[in-house]
């Protein structure tokens, strides 16, 4: 499809409550450059760190709540990284479809079905975990179209999931495989999984169960069917005593 030269979306204009939040029409379209790839977005996620973003509660001085960030209106360096560009675009779970390619891309084509991780690496030898999170430091979903580096994206054409249960996963199962990773989970270990019904909380399950772990949630009785839909052996009562053997990974 030929690329239009302006777009609906929503931009957040400054920290505070959803007063700040404005759909606007004739937001330009940023053509790609160099490595980079326009991106139709297909379905956008809603979840806790577009409303931390949205209220400033990231800023290293903000140390309560986040209701206690809203009612003093954020901060001014209120981003992942520091302080935002107004007006930002939110939106850091995506699931679209590739419309147009800068120069230098051939991995990445257009037609097909993307995803990206909310936290996209910016390493360096000097700061190996540095990242960029999209709709923080850069334009992200909530638009009808998104400019990315091609490098971030992830062909799911074949997927047989739909466009919002993609569009669904990137911040969730992002955190948990960022977790999983760093905790080292393998076949065969014993993996307690706190707050097992939340987002996070199942694609730890999901994840540790796929890689072949023992798995027990702690959850509710009424959410404990969830659980165990995703992949857990069992589950265990807010309330329970720790089970015999312990665990290898929490």
């Amino acid at each position: 499809m030929s690329l239009p030269a302006v777009m609906s979306g929503v931009q957040l204009t400054a920290h505070g409550g959803p007063e700040v939040l404005a759909w606007r029409d004739g937001i330009p379209v940023r053509r790609p450059g160099p490595d980079e790839a326009v991106v139709r977005v297909l379905a956008a996620g809603v979840n806790n760190t577009d409303i931390n973003t949205r209220i400033g509660w990231y800023a290293k001085d903000v140390t309560g709540s986040t209701a206690d960030a809203e009612r003093a209106g954020g901060a001014e360096d209120g981003g992942w990284a520091g302080a935002l560009r107004f007006p930002r675009i939110q939106g850091g779970d995506l699931c679209g479809e590739v419309v147009g390619v800068g120069a230098g891309v051939d991995r990445i084509r257009p037609g097909m079905r993307v995803t990206c991780p909310i936290n996209q690496s910016r390493a360096t030898p000097e700061q190996p975990r540095a990242f960029e999170a999209m709709g923080s430091e850069f334009d992200g979903a909530f638009a009808q179209f998104v400019t990315l580096r091609a490098a971030d994206l992830f062909d799911v054409t074949a997927s047989p999931l739909s466009d919002v249960e993609i569009g669904a996963m990137p911040c969730a199962h992002g955190t948990a495989m960022g977790l999983i990773d760093r905790a080292g989970v393998s076949e065969g270990e014993r993996v307690l999984v706190t707050g097992a019904s939340g987002g996070v909380g199942l694609a730890a399950v999901q994840i540790a169960a796929y890689l072949g772990a023992e798995v027990v949630g702690i959850t509710t009785p009424e959410k404990a069917a969830a659980v165990h839909g995703a992949g857990a052996a069992a589950t265990l009562g807010r309330d329970a005593a720790p089970e015999p053997g312990g665990f290898d990974a929490v």
